[in-house]
């Protein structure tokens, strides 16, 4: 992007600072986190300088406390897309597309496989140093609490972390899936 572009490494929880930092900007691109800490304040931070705004947001208890500001950047006049990452962004839309394809759907589930390498070494290097990296703050809040999902029309509750669904991913390779707080069940429909 060159010139029309500038990367800023500021806290993303001064809302006051972003909002000034931002004003003559045409796009806020917040790839912040732990979105718990930054998401608000960097979206507020958007609507008060009526700057567009996109994030990667994953969880799915953020994502409706941003389309719940839905409204307030309506009024302010900005466009806001949250979730643009690989999850829920690249996924909705291969969601979204699979289903244009076929005359009915009855049901649409994602199925996202996560490998993480080494966990015991993270997780020592995380309790040595006594901080949590932002990527697995955000996995463990999805893994906690009640994940909802979009059924019939209404949004239902589900059990957090039920039984798991047996889900085929090659021949004679499946992986056992568990409902989490993600953003795809809030932002698909």
């Amino acid at each position: 992007l060159g010139d029309k572009a500038t990367a800023v490494h500021i806290d993303a929880t001064q809302e006051e600072r972003l909002t000034s930092l931002v004003a003559e900007c045409d796009l806020l691109l917040n790839t912040s986190g732990p979105y718990t800490q930054t998401l608000l304040p960097a979206i507020r931070a958007a609507m008060r300088s009526r700057t567009h705004y996109c994030d990667l947001l994953e969880d799915g208890q953020d994502a409706e406390k941003v389309l719940a500001l839905d409204a307030q950047a309506q009024t302010a006049g900005i466009t806001a897309l949250i979730g643009i990452g690989v999850f829920p962004g690249l996924t909705n839309l291969l969601a979204k597309h699979a289903a244009a394809q076929l005359e009915q759907v009855e049901e649409l589930r994602v199925c996202i496989v996560l490998t993480i390498r080494e966990p015991r070494q993270r997780l020592a290097a995380m309790r040595a140093s006594g901080r949590i990296s932002a990527s697995w703050e955000s996995m463990l809040a999805a893994a906690s609490g009640s994940p909802r999902i979009y059924r019939e029309g209404h949004w239902v509750d589900l059990e957090a972390l039920p039984a798991g669904v047996e889900v085929e991913m090659q021949p004679r390779r499946s992986v056992t899936a568990y409902p989490i707080r993600l953003s795809e069940p809030i932002t698909l429909p």
